[in-house]
């Protein structure tokens, strides 16, 4: 399974087999039930994820990254967000936001 969206958070990459967590994967544009479209790209374990909204919203996405923080790039601008029980929440406007783990 690649994207799973229930009790109102997006888990990326939910049941990713062991045999296949050292491999490279990866998705375009499957839509969530809010509309976002979401790209994701796992090498080894998550890597970048790319949501694309047609009006603003927040979301929940449940921290896959393989660090407590994480980079979000949108309108140009670069922001820290840091995972809370195990979840980030993003802002995002309309348009394109990148997220990827924050190099330690």
């Amino acid at each position: 399974m690649l994207l799973q969206e229930h009790q109102g958070y997006i888990h990326l990459f939910p049941a990713v087999p062991t045999r296949w967590q050292k491999s490279k994967m990866s998705f375009r544009n499957l839509r969530s039930y809010g509309g976002v479209l979401v790209s994701a790209k796992w090498t080894n374990g998550l890597q970048e994820v790319v949501l694309k909204a047609e009006k603003d919203c927040v979301l929940r996405v449940k921290n896959s990254f393989d660090s407590e923080s994480v980079i979000m790039q949108t309108g140009g601008s670069e922001q820290v967000v840091k995972a809370q029980d195990d979840f980030l929440t993003v802002s995002i406007r309309a348009g394109v936001a990148k997220i990827y783990a924050q190099k330690n």
